[in-house]
């Protein structure tokens, strides 16, 4: 038989055994099974180091990195178009926790207004399909969009700002069945510094940048009006890149996150607060206005959580 039983505005329906096993004074297991780890499991789905609203800042600071220097006066001028593929495969190891793949696309565009001041907006829409323990299924369907403005002064100092949404489509099925539909809004800004020069070559075949940002995301779920986290992450990163030749440049990156606003979910808080991300990426100019990039990273350092995403984008200036 099953029982439905109603957590914080979720609704979960437990596979147990008949009324009797209830019986043993154990108010924590449902047929064997521990109640709380199933609340765990919720919390799994939805932690904050796999929110679609983070991805999406993610993914929106590299294109605010592009801004571009130009003269001065209101104009439309050098649009850029760039789109990406990415696959996903992540593991939780973690009691409750939910492993399987994701992947995703994207559509960016943005232009140069006034003076190298670049504004513009990225589409991403991403599937994710994991199993867990309790023979628990999870799907998510997403789709963001963000909106920045972003500068850079002085050919060294870089800037930006930007408003993002993210919308899923998220369930469980199976021995957790949870709707977890959500939207999340936020916003997200950034500091930081990049150059052609280093101290250890005179070259200028060397590029690097470093990079602070701040990003706030607030999720509510539909199932309840009363449900919603609060999050926000301070992130600082690097890069480091070579050009090989005037096609191909290799580079290596390297970002560590902090969650300094970190709302508990359903009663259990999140279980671990920071993460890093590091991996290569290869990038390709087969004409002068077009860039191709192929990307790998790992997520690692988030207690029982591991990720490895590949992705591949372009870019064409008009």
């Amino acid at each position: 038989m099953k029982k439905i039983i109603a957590v914080s505005g979720f609704v979960l329906t437990l596979s147990c055994l008949p009324a009797s096993s209830w019986a043993s004074g154990d108010t924590n297991t449902v047929g064997g099974v521990d109640f709380f780890t199933q609340q765990q499991q919720l919390a799994a789905a939805i932690q904050a180091n796999t929110s679609r609203s983070f991805n999406l800042v993610d993914g929106v600071m590299w294109y605010m990195m592009m801004a571009r220097p130009s003269d001065r006066g209101l104009q439309f001028k050098t649009p850029t178009v760039s789109t990406a593929v990415s696959g996903t495969s992540f593991e939780d190891d973690s009691l409750g926790g939910l492993g399987g793949w994701e992947v995703g696309g994207e559509l960016g565009l943005d232009v140069d207004i006034y003076d190298g001041l670049i504004a513009g907006l990225v589409y991403q829409h991403s599937f994710r399909d994991a199993t867990g323990s309790f023979a628990t299924g999870e799907r998510r369907d997403s789709d963001g969009i963000s909106f920045y403005l972003a500068k850079r002064f002085f050919d060294i100092f870089n800037t930006g700002l930007a408003y993002n949404f993210a919308s899923s489509e998220h369930r469980l099925t199976g021995g957790t069945t949870a709707n977890l539909d959500s939207d999340g809004h936020g916003f997200a800004g950034f500091a930081g510094i990049s150059d052609r020069k280093v101290f250890w070559s005179k070259s200028t075949k060397w590029n690097w940048a470093t990079t602070t940002s701040f990003a706030y995301v607030r999720d509510d779920y539909s199932v309840s009006s009363n449900t919603d986290t609060d999050t926000g992450r301070f992130t600082w990163g690097g890069n480091l890149g070579y050009d090989v030749t005037k096609y191909f440049t290799l580079s290596g990156a390297f970002n560590y996150h902090n969650f300094v606003i970190m709302d508990s979910f359903n009663g259990i808080p999140g279980r671990d607060d920071d993460y890093w991300t590091l991996g290569p990426r290869l990038q390709f100019y087969p004409l002068d206005n077009v860039t191709v990039s192929l990307d790998f990273e790992s997520m690692q350092g988030y207690a029982d959580y591991s990720s490895y995403t590949l992705r591949l984008g372009a870019s064409v200036v008009f």
